[in-house]
């Protein structure tokens, strides 16, 4: 049998640990806490990019409010676009026919330092949580969030991970009982929605919910909307 010597013993180790650590979402309970955050405060979130840029080739639309003035004022007016159904003078940056931001040339952000408020926030991580994928276009990114990988200070933590999936796959199986267009088709505002309105679905199990009449999921569903509605209506964390 071969051995490996011990240069290429450490070698390895050194690779496995790195590996480890481009891969890890961070503690499960501790990021939860963090996106709820951003998501009330608008904040900003703290993501171990490493060398991906998957957000930034997939085909996004980006999303710019007209109060990032300092945002809009660094893209050329030709690559922006009316955001229907938004406040005025919201706009959004379009891609490539490659899937690239316009911004985004020669390997970087070329506005990093002023990018958008949704690029601040996005946070792939998001999809893991929730057990959500994008398109089947999106190759790139979704090869990252299957590389995640969060830990678990506790049982508890598994728990929140369990009932952020479990509010997710509600969302999916019951949204026709939901007033037409509540549930978001887009699978990262259906995360977000998740992330919103775990805390009913705590300790539960799936199976629950094969067994329920629908009086007890409209019942349900109440709960669902009115904790989003709270959750939205505050401030501070």
């Amino acid at each position: 049998m071969l051995e490996l010597s011990a240069a290429c013993t450490t070698q390895w180790d050194d690779m496995k640990k790195n590996y480890s650590k481009q891969n890890s979402a961070g503690e499960f309970s501790l990021w939860l806490n963090d996106i709820r955050r951003a998501l009330i405060s608008n904040g900003e979130m703290n993501v171990a990019c490493g060398d991906c840029t998957a957000c930034c080739t997939s085909s996004y639309f980006i999303h710019i409010s007209s109060s990032e003035k300092e945002t809009l004022g660094r893209i050329p007016e030709e690559l922006q676009f009316e955001a229907i159904g938004s406040r005025k003078g919201d706009v959004l940056l379009g891609y490539t026919d490659d899937g690239s931001c316009p911004m985004y040339r020669n390997g970087k952000c070329e506005i990093y330092e002023h990018r958008p408020q949704t690029c601040r926030k996005f946070d792939c991580r998001i999809f893991n949580a929730a057990g959500l994928s994008e398109n089947e276009d999106r190759s790139l990114i979704n090869t990252r969030i299957g590389q995640w990988e969060f830990e678990f200070e506790d049982e508890l933590s598994e728990k929140k991970m369990d009932a952020v999936k479990l509010a997710a796959s509600f969302l999916e199986k019951y949204e026709s009982f939901f007033p037409e267009n509540w549930v978001p088709s887009n699978a990262i505002q259906k995360a977000i929605v998740a992330i919103q309105i775990f805390e009913l679905f705590l300790g539960e199990q799936e199976s629950a919910f094969e067994t329920s009449d629908n009086e007890s999921i409209r019942s349900r569903i109440s709960e669902v909307m009115a904790t989003l509605e709270q959750f939205q209506k505050r401030d501070s964390w």
